[in-house]
């Protein structure tokens, strides 16, 4: 957000997806707590109406995302093996490029 706050108006991006995928080990973050990344999630999203979508395998993507103040449409579970990962890296590329080029508000991960 700081980055885009020292763009002139004309090179600010009009919509910004933030993607989070995890393979779901734990990484012990010293840094962030579930309380502080939430915070920034809402923040960004209510604020400046950035997208969050999270992809997670090995997890209950839907409940962490949920806890991390994730849109339930934008929360996607998949198991990462072979097809399984192109297929989900499609579906959210094939989302973007329609919220990119002006389409829906919300991108609907559960398609993929």
């Amino acid at each position: 957000g700081q980055e885009f706050d020292r763009r002139p108006e004309h090179a600010k991006p009009s919509r910004v997806i933030m993607l989070i995928a995890t393979d779901g080990h734990e990484n012990a973050s010293t840094e962030y707590t579930r309380a502080i990344v939430r915070e920034r999630v809402e923040r960004q999203r209510c604020q400046w109406q950035w997208e969050f979508v999270f992809l997670g395998a090995n997890i209950d993507a839907f409940a962490e995302g949920g806890n991390l103040g994730f849109d339930p449409s934008n929360i996607a579970q998949y198991v990462p093996k072979g097809a399984n990962v192109r297929n989900a890296f499609a579906g959210m590329n094939l989302s973007v490029s329609n919220y990119r080029a002006g389409g829906s508000a919300r991108l609907d991960a559960s398609e993929y």
